[in-house]
């Protein structure tokens, strides 16, 4: 995650936009990746700027001597340098929503141990939807001797795969993790794991943090009523079900208002991975505009000494005035690319962040 949205799912969606080879002799470099364009707009067409063209940027980039598949992976990096620009112009409201402990100890009250029935045990989470993500921070274990146990997350709806015998395997969990916890004294373990209710297989339902009661040998856990914090995006209660193999049983289980020697810290953010994803076209625009910045600074400031970056100081201020929004005697109402670019910015941020518009409520009897 960054800033709000999964770049590893983004960024295949928003590689939109394609190069046109160039037909200038020497610089038909562009490989069949970089041509394709989905949108069937291309960097290079005219329509972002003028100064975009590959020549410019094969001329400008810092290394004098690149190869042919150098200079593609440069624009392939490029490219993505330029979408995460964008992404980050308008999603820069801060992401973190809150969190904290699912469960506080009721006052006053004993820990016991739990009888081992050889059950399936923990909490089930419940995340929001809509653009949310919650981040598993820490299992908080209470047992009543050092132990060594998996613990695992399933989901109601949706299996997971694992390395089980270095061979990728199907499997019932969806993570795994390997914890000890030290008996007697609560131990928080780390886990670091993000889940939420919007990706392309999890859709709803409900996420299980726990383990098997049979793993833990004579161990047993501690077992103490408790209240639930309320949070905005995410919330917990304790449940038991009957284990089946390494499976238990999702659809049926007893809900607990103590606890099963588990809690979990949890964090929330906006996740707007599935939002980008499905409306990447809206970015085409901002991107083209925002190569066209990024290759003018590139041309102006190259160290290169070549025919193409030796321009007259003419043709530089003129690059200098597209890219500022510099108004002259000639060119009174021009916006300049950067201009440009906050107002595309705008726009997007108004139609992902749309403000709820006042409405008048007439009085029925009147």
């Amino acid at each position: 995650m960054t800033n709000g949205y999964n770049a590893a799912l983004v960024l295949p969606a928003m590689e939109r936009i394609g190069w046109l080879q160039p037909t200038t002799k020497g610089y038909d470099v562009v490989d069949c990746d970089n041509t394709q364009s989905e949108s069937g707009r291309y960097y290079n067409d005219g329509s972002f700027h003028a100064s975009l063209l590959i020549e410019n940027l094969y001329d400008c980039q810092p290394d004098a001597d690149i190869t042919e598949d150098d200079f593609n992976a440069y624009l392939v990096q490029l490219r993505r340098s330029v979408i995460m620009s964008a992404l980050n112009a308008v999603f820069d409201a801060p992401q973190y929503v809150g969190g904290g402990l699912l469960f506080r100890k009721a006052v006053n009250t004993a820990h016991n141990p739990v009888a081992n029935n050889g059950n399936f045990c923990g909490i089930r989470i419940k995340v929001s939807d809509g653009d949310y993500g919650v981040l598993l921070k820490n299992a908080i274990l209470f047992f009543n001797a050092d132990v060594s146990f998996p613990l695992y997350l399933f989901h109601s709806l949706t299996n997971g795969t694992d390395t089980v015998d270095n061979v990728l395997t199907d499997v019932p969990y969806i993570k795994k993790w390997q914890v000890a916890a030290k008996g007697n004294s609560q131990t928080s373990v780390a886990l670091n794991y993000a889940i939420n209710n919007a990706t392309d297989v999890v859709k709803g339902g409900e996420w299980f943090l726990g383990y098997f009661q049979d793993d833990l040998g004579a161990v047993r856990a501690y077992d103490y009523s408790v209240a639930a914090n309320c949070y905005h995006v995410f919330g917990g209660v304790s449940f038991e079900s009957k284990a089946n193999g390494a499976d238990f049983d999702r659809e049926t289980y007893g809900c607990s208002a103590g606890m099963y020697g588990l809690n979990a810290e949890l964090g929330s953010y906006r996740d707007m991975t599935e939002t980008i994803v499905n409306n990447a076209h809206l970015f085409d625009n901002l991107q083209g505009l925002m190569m066209a910045a990024r290759a003018i600074e590139i041309v102006q400031n190259s160290a290169r000494g070549n025919a193409r970056e030796r321009m007259g100081k003419e043709n530089l201020a003129v690059l200098y005035r597209d890219l500022n929004q510099v108004t002259t005697a000639d060119n009174p109402y021009t916006t300049g690319l950067k201009g440009q670019i906050l107002q595309e910015v705008k726009r997007l941020r108004d139609a992902f962040y749309k403000r709820s518009s006042s409405i008048t409520i007439q009085n029925p009897a009147i």
